[in-house]
């Protein structure tokens, strides 16, 4: 059943409906990102150390991320300047994650660096390979750290910086 509701409307009273039944007319907003965190460019100063302690001892430098409607997981090596992407069919896990990172390390790593000791990933501070996924690190830690005998060493661009880290611009540039 349908019901016809038909109220006068007069410019100075538009909100009077609304007032009826204790509702309250309010305008959408963006919220603003909160401020800086005074700790952001140390943050920022401190992967540039470790990037350039990797570079010199030629040891692998990796950027991690996930295209998450396409659930294509980008990792981009920018020494060399080469990206490999893995499509996944599930969903954006931290184990879809430890996977990919397996995979590159088996078919790409091991054939690039048979010596290959310790190994940097640069990763955003969310996700699926975020700072706070618990099956993350222990999928780090089991899968690479010990499957394969490797040092891993994680660093995780600030929040709301993700724009910074190498994959989003030099590989998912050119894929979206």
């Amino acid at each position: 059943m349908i019901a016809l509701l038909e109220e006068v409307m007069q410019a100075d009273t538009a909100d009077d409906p609304t007032n009826d039944q204790n509702y309250a007319l309010r305008v959408s907003r963006k919220s603003i990102a909160q401020t800086q965190h005074p700790e952001c460019n140390r943050q920022f100063e401190l992967i540039e150390d470790f990037r350039k302690q990797f570079e010199g001892a030629d040891a692998p430098i990796l950027s991690l991320d996930t295209k998450k409607k396409e659930l294509i997981y980008g990792l981009y090596e920018p020494v060399p300047n080469l990206g490999t992407i893995i499509i996944g069919l599930s969903a954006d896990t931290p184990e879809f994650s430890v996977d990919c990172l397996d995979t590159w390390i088996r078919q790409r790593g091991w054939a690039a660096d048979p010596r290959m000791k310790e190994i940097l990933l640069l990763c955003d501070s969310g996700g699926s390979n975020g700072y706070r996924p618990r099956f993350w690190k222990y999928g780090l830690y089991q899968t690479i750290a010990r499957g394969h005998g490797l040092t891993v060493r994680v660093c995780h661009y600030p929040p709301g910086a993700s724009k910074w880290n190498p994959v989003e611009h030099r590989l998912f540039n050119f894929i979206s």
